[in-house]
């Protein structure tokens, strides 16, 4: 399964292709915005910011079980 690095999500490209292989399968692609991201991480650092989207990602992960 492919993963995004930062996140350990699986990858957009991983769901398309499940979609496509398995046609009983079911699921949700999310776009999220996370409201004045860039006014954290530009003061911050990108190392900040990066918590931030880890973060963000494990909630959402936490809320689909």
């Amino acid at each position: 399964m492919a993963r995004d690095r930062l996140t350990e999500v699986s990858t957009r490209d991983h769901f398309f292709e499940r979609l496509s292989n398995e046609p009983d399968a079911y699921g949700v692609s999310l776009m999220v915005d996370i409201s004045f991201f860039k006014k954290l991480n530009d003061p911050y650092g990108h190392l900040t910011g990066d918590l931030v989207i880890k973060h963000v990602a494990q909630i959402l992960q936490c809320m689909q079980k």
